[in-house]
């Protein structure tokens, strides 16, 4: 008999409570959500929300920008670190405020630009990152220098061509 796949629920609170209440499909089916119980979820007027392709928010409402953050961060992949207009933000830099979050990735990851996401791969990922609970952020230099590159830029829809 094939073992039965049950909700773990202490599993999926941990994750809930160390990622702002924000999840990945991934990690939801891992913790014993079923297929049917998803789509449950996040049916309309559901209590879970699509943040991004395969990512989703354990609440009602507008999701917080850090929530959006960690959202950006688990929809880039491991590694991946928060950089630009956000970054420069967590650092107490007076910026303008962005509808996008921009995110370091590997250049070997293959993800697109989605929603309120603008991915950059790099080969030069950096060695020291600043580490706020679970959000990781590129050190202020960096966030500096790619908000500066960013800002010359004509602003592109995100899931857009380059």
């Amino acid at each position: 008999m094939a073992p039965s796949l049950r909700l773990d629920q202490d599993a999926l609170l941990a994750i809930l409570e160390r990622q702002m209440a924000v999840i990945t499909r991934q990690q939801a089916l891992a913790a014993g959500v079923t297929r049917h119980a998803l789509r449950h979820r996040l049916r309309v007027g559901g209590p879970w929300r699509r943040l991004l392709p395969g990512v989703y928010v354990v609440a009602t409402g507008t999701p917080t920008i850090l929530q959006q953050e960690m959202a950006a961060q688990l929809y880039a992949g491991r590694g991946s670190l928060i950089t630009g207009l956000a970054a420069a933000r967590h650092y107490q830099v007076r910026c303008p405020i962005s509808d996008f979050i921009d995110v370091l990735m590997p250049a070997s990851r293959r993800r697109r630009n989605a929603a309120f996401v603008r991915l950059h791969r790099t080969t030069r990922m950096p060695e020291r990152c600043q580490q706020t609970g679970p959000l990781r952020y590129v050190p202020p230099v960096r966030a500096v220098a790619d908000t500066a590159r960013g800002l010359d830029k004509p602003a592109r829809r995100a899931g857009g061509r380059r």
